[in-house]
């Protein structure tokens, strides 16, 4: 029953992004993403610690792709990062869609933050050309 709503959750997540912040086909921005995809599955596999207790850095690239990127490619960053993940690290079962979620929302927290504190500045500098 958690998957399901997990699923939901995640769908509904890349719905919003999609519709609200449409994406732009730009090379740049696609670079990025795959650069970030594939700097985010070697940090994972570096993790320190013991087997109970492992520590990763694979959050930093999430979240400088989160500062840096469009939502969109926020969102398929994060989803291609979490399931490359766990085509690499084969450990049988049915994967958690916790973790996939944990992974959109480093990822477009960052994004959507960025993006509204910009919208408020501009808000900011128009009213004070206003007054002027």
């Amino acid at each position: 029953m958690i998957q399901i709503i997990l699923g939901v959750i995640i769908v509904s997540i890349g719905i919003f992004v999609f519709y609200k912040y449409p994406m732009k086909s730009d090379v740049r921005q696609m670079t990025l993403g795959a650069l970030f995809v594939i700097l985010a599955i070697i940090l994972k596999r570096l993790a320190l610690g013991f087997p109970s207790l492992k520590i990763t850095l694979e959050v930093l690239p999430l979240i400088v792709a989160g500062l840096t990127l469009q939502p969109g490619y926020c969102f398929i960053v994060s989803i291609a990062t979490d399931f490359l993940g766990l085509v690499l690290a084969n450990a049988g079962g049915f994967p958690f869609l916790g973790f996939t979620l944990n992974a959109v929302l480093q990822t477009e927290i960052p994004c959507l933050l960025k993006i509204y504190l910009n919208e408020k500045n501009e808000r900011l500098l128009e009213r004070i050309v206003k007054i002027v």
